[in-house]
């Protein structure tokens, strides 16, 4: 990869509403990309957590996950029509003794979609569902899920791991060229720079078997990614990464009314990959004011965080 010095230039980036769809012309040259927390429902009105998890800022109607936040989640990505969509806080569901995806994401292999999700053993998925168990009261297990556009794009590769996440590597139907996405959710403590950049290391190393590939990395970082700050220098310097995000301007979480922070991101390699649109990332003030998830406003929003997208366009790929 060369030097961080190649970026894009911001400025030129299209910013789109945050309803908008990112679908482009059909064209195998782009392709566009949508993270999302979408805050599982185990980890709402927990007994003894009211800081974190009470979410007493909130109606019933804006938690009700089956009536009200789960069907509102699937209008809203399918809506969205991004190529490729990455899924934090995903719950999920026994059926005939294993661990599937869950039912509403049914909607989403209906519009098109193909779905992954977080590919450990099924003792280790057990595990992560005693672990809830033993914290949040449910015994429900929770990961990262990826979905990809079946008319866009072929499965070529797959790998899971407990820090890294998910990556899947992607072939661009029409035009052949391949993309590997890595959908991961930082450890939550954003105190614990160390172990955040031990998980980014290893998607690195990861990722490093593809050299014929663009990468990108999505999810939920639980950090702002602040400039001069160790987990930026790591990303710009040492991965050779661009970030999307606007890290001084742009706000994706609000669990409490008054608090907004920047916490989800879109890293990508800027050697292999042009952005050419982000979605806007910022909250209103009413959005603030209130806290998330909230039913009631005009651009409802069923999660305490925001989804945000990017279109990417490949850039020719040169084999040494």
């Amino acid at each position: 990869m060369s030097s961080s010095s190649a970026s894009y230039n911001s400025s030129s980036l299209r910013v789109l509403p945050r309803e908008s769809s990112l679908a482009q012309e059909p064209t195998g040259n782009t392709f566009s990309v949508l993270t999302y927390n979408i805050l599982a429902f185990p980890y709402v009105r927990v007994p003894g957590q009211e800081e974190w998890n009470g979410f007493q800022h909130c109606l019933e109607s804006d938690l009700d996950w089956e009536g009200s936040r789960a069907p509102a989640l699937a209008a809203e990505i399918i809506r969205k029509c991004a190529d490729v969509v990455c899924l934090q806080e995903c719950h999920f569901e026994s059926r005939n003794g294993e661990w599937c995806l869950p039912v509403w994401t049914q909607a989403l292999l209906e519009a098109g979609y193909e779905g992954i999700m977080q590919g450990l053993k099924q003792k280790d998925i057990e595990k992560n569902a005693l672990r809830n168990l033993r914290i949040v009261g449910k015994k429900v297990p929770t990961g990262v899920a990826t979905f990809y556009r079946r008319a866009k794009f072929n499965l070529v590769a797959q790998e899971s791991g407990q820090g890294m996440g998910i990556m899947l590597v992607l072939r661009a139907i029409q035009r052949q060229a391949k993309v590997a996405i890595c959908n991961m959710h930082l450890v939550g403590n954003p105190e614990k720079t160390d172990e955040q950049v031990c998980q980014l290391n290893s998607t690195i190393k990861a990722l490093s078997k593809h050299f014929d590939a663009a990468w990108m990395i999505c999810g939920d970082f639980n950090n702002g990614l602040a400039k001069g700050s160790q987990l930026h220098q790591f990303l710009a310097n040492e991965a050779q990464l661009q970030i999307l995000s606007d890290v001084e301007l742009d706000k994706t979480y609000c669990g409490r009314p008054g608090e907004a922070f920047l916490c989800d991101h879109i890293v990508f390699s800027n050697t292999r990959l042009r952005p050419l649109a982000k979605t806007d990332a910022s909250l209103a003030p009413e959005e603030i004011a209130l806290g998330l998830p909230c039913m009631r406003l005009p651009l409802p929003c069923p999660s305490d965080h925001i989804a945000i997208g990017g279109v990417f366009e490949f850039l020719p790929f040169e084999e040494k």
